[in-house]
Formats: structure tokens, C-alpha cells, sequence
């Protein structure tokens, strides 16, 4: 569990985003400069970084603060004069986007322009409509609605881009993850009753998917007491602990979207469980392990099973190549060589079919 939360957090890191807000551009050649100062400027820049915070969500975008911006290039950011100058600049202090307002004057107002770019190919990816104000104060105060109207359209246009049919992404992706597994009981039928031999078990598992098939492998380890009728050995049920290594082969249909980054599918699975180890362990401390050397019992192949399972399951993607999955399966099994024994052990009449649910979680990422 440590482990995946780990990764939870690896890719949540990958998937961050840094945003520069640098300082605001004076435009001299409009007479701005005589009527606005670097002070009132800076009040500018600071209202277009409070929108960014409030309007960027913070598991994907990381505002960089003024001070970071000021000490790793925010002097020679504001000696540029094109926004080429200040994408190349905002690429060498480590921002992802920057965005710069420029302050002009038309007639006795001022005019404000903010745009953000992306600093690994210089695209124009937002820009607000032209703010115009009488006082510096009005047009901070006008700042600060159209700018989070432009932080709002541009998040909402980057959701659509988080795409897992994408061509940009692989369609092979490898997850990891942790498992609870329960079989509710197969066994055998007696003439007065039923014996259960109920399993639970907690695991992980490793899975390589390809958009409609998927393969993995999981380790299981847990338990059961038996459950049965009163004649039968009741006083002294057994817990019959097991380790279990299950690979899998996956059907789905990926492609039921609910939301721009989620999607849910069905799954059809067929499962192996190849049992490692087992035991059985009774109350009066009397124990009989499942041995392949013992030619004479069971063996721990004897507690391996084929399941045939059908659910569902959910990934929703953090970025266009990793995602957090969750899956129910609902299966039954075969009986195992185990259970075909004690019918004739126990003299009972048949095998009791073995069914449960598989709940797994995890995380993933194309490759």
C-alpha cells in the first residue's frame, strides 16, 4: 500500500505544471509611462497572480511566487521587450506558462492586455479581452474579472485535451495496484448440510493493458474457518490459510466516458489461482499443511482454481498518459482437487460451487 501511494504521488508531481506570473509591461510608446508607475504596475502584476491561484487548480498548476520569479530571472524578464524574449527567458527559471499583462494608454484610459504562453513552443494558449479603465485602481478591480474569465476558459479547454484514446498517448499502459479478493465459500454437500471452506485474502497486482485486453499477475495471501452442519465436526472447524499467485487475461470496452476525464468499461475476466502454499489449522492446534511431497494427501496444487468473472471498473486520467483505476468483479470458480477429494473423504454427495468478488485499486500509465 505504501508502495502505490508512492506512485500516487510520483505521478502526481509528473503531472504538475509551473505558471510565471511576471511583471507587467509599461507601453512607452502610448504615453502610459507618464501616468502610471513601475509601483502601480506591480499592482497590476499582483492582482493577475492572486486570479491565477484562485482560478488554476493546484493538483495541476503551481504558481510560482514573485519572489521565486524575481530571484531566478524577473530582472532580465522585465527588459524584454517582445514575448519572445519572455517565453525564452520564462523557459530558463523552469515556468511551463507565463503570463504577462501590458499596460497602454488610449485617450484618457487605460488599457490593459494580458496573455499566456507556452514556454516549450512559444504558442499564444490564452489572452483576456482588453481591459479599460479611467484610474489605475478601476482597471485592477476590471483585471481581476477578465482575467479569471480567461484562467477559467483555459482550464476548461486543457479538460477536453485529457483524452485516453488520444493518438498522442500509447495505447499500452502499465498499473500497479492493491486487491482484496473474497471466495464466499466453496466446499462440499453433505445429505444434512453444507461444508463451506470461505477464503479472504488482501494482495497486489502488476497489469499490462492494451485499450481492449489486459494481462496481469497478483499475489494473495488470507484466509477462512470452514463453516458446516452441526454433525460434522462442528467444535473443531478449521481455518484454511492460503497463498495464491492468480494471472489474469482481461476483456473490456473502454470507451463509456462519464465526464471529460473519466471513463467506465465492463470487463469479462478469465482468472488462474495457482496456489503456492496451504494449510489448514485447527482448534486444538492440530495442523495439516498441503505438501507436494506428501505423495499420500493433497498437494498445494490441490487448492488451485479457474474463475470466470464479470464486473466493471473506472479510470480517471490526471494527465493524458496516467490514471487511478478502481474495479468490482463478481465471478465462480471451478472446484478444486482438493474439494473433488473430500467428497469421497467426507462421504458427501457433490462439490459446492466457489463464487465472490474481486475489488481492485490502483494506478497506471501509458508507456
Amino acid at each position: 500500500m505504501m508502495a502505490l501511494l508512492a506512485l500516487l504521488a510520483g505521478i502526481s508531481t509528473a503531472g504538475m505544471k509551473y505558471v510565471a506570473v511576471v511583471e507587467s509591461d509599461i507601453d512607452e510608446s502610448s504615453g502610459a509611462s507618464e501616468k502610471i508607475s513601475r509601483a502601480d504596475v506591480r499592482l497590476v502584476t499582483a492582482e493577475l497572480r492572486r486570479e491565477a491561484v484562485k482560478n488554476l487548480p493546484p493538483k495541476r498548476y503551481s504558481i510560482m511566487t514573485s519572489e521565486t520569479v524575481i530571484a531566478q530571472g524577473g530582472a532580465v524578464l522585465e527588459e524584454c521587450a517582445d514575448e519572445n524574449c519572455v517565453i525564452t527567458l520564462g523557459s530558463k527559471i523552469g515556468a511551463d506558462f507565463i503570463v504577462r499583462g501590458t499596460v497602454s494608454k488610449l485617450e484618457s484610459k487605460f488599457t490593459l492586455q494580458v496573455e499566456m504562453y507556452e514556454t516549450e513552443n512559444g504558442n499564444l494558449v490564452a489572452s483576456c479581452e482588453p481591459v479599460r479603465a479611467e484610474s489605475i485602481g478601476e482597471l485592477i478591480e476590471k483585471a481581476a474579472a477578465a482575467c479569471g474569465n480567461m484562467y477559467k476558459t483555459w482550464v476548461a479547454s486543457q479538460k477536453v485535451t485529457v483524452d485516453p484514446d488520444s493518438k498522442r498517448a500509447s495505447k499500452i499502459s502499465l498499473g500497479v495496484g492493491a486487491l482484496f479478493s473474497s471466495d464466499f465459500g466453496g466446499g462440499v454437500v453433505c445429505g444434512t448440510g453444507e461444508i463451506a471452506m470461505p477464503f479472504y485474502g488482501l494482495g497486489a497486482y502488476l497489469s499490462f493493458d492494451a485499450t481492449y485486453a489486459a494481462v496481469s499477475v497478483g499475489y494473495i495471501q488470507g484466509g477462512g474457518n470452514w463453516i458446516g452442519p452441526g454433525d460434522v465436526n462442528t467444535d473443531n472447524m478449521p481455518d484454511m490459510t492460503r497463498s495464491l499467485l492468480n494471472f489474469g487475461v482481461y476483456a473490456k470496452y473502454p470507451n463509456i466516458g462519464l465526464g471529460k476525464n473519466m471513463n467506465l468499461y465492463p470487463i469479462l475476466s478469465f482468472d488462474y489461482e495457482l496456489a503456492i502454499s496451504g494449510k489448514l489449522e485447527y482448534n486444538n492446534d492440530n495442523k495439516y499443511v498441503f505438501d507436494d511431497r506428501n505423495k499420500d494427501g493433497y498437494s498445494t496444487g490441490d487448492l488451485s482454481a479457474f474463475w470466470v468473472k464479470i464486473g466493471g471498473g473506472m479510470d480517471y486520467f490526471l494527465t493524458q498518459g496516467a490514471y487511478v483505476r478502481a474495479e468490482l468483479l463478481y465471478g465462480a470458480r471451478t472446484a478444486n482437487g482438493y474439494e473433488q477429494g473430500c467428497v469421497d473423504k467426507l462421504d458427501a454427495d457433490k462439490t459446492r460451487s466457489g463464487h465472490g468478488l474481486t475489488v481492485r485499486a490502483g494506478a497506471g500509465f501509458k508507456l
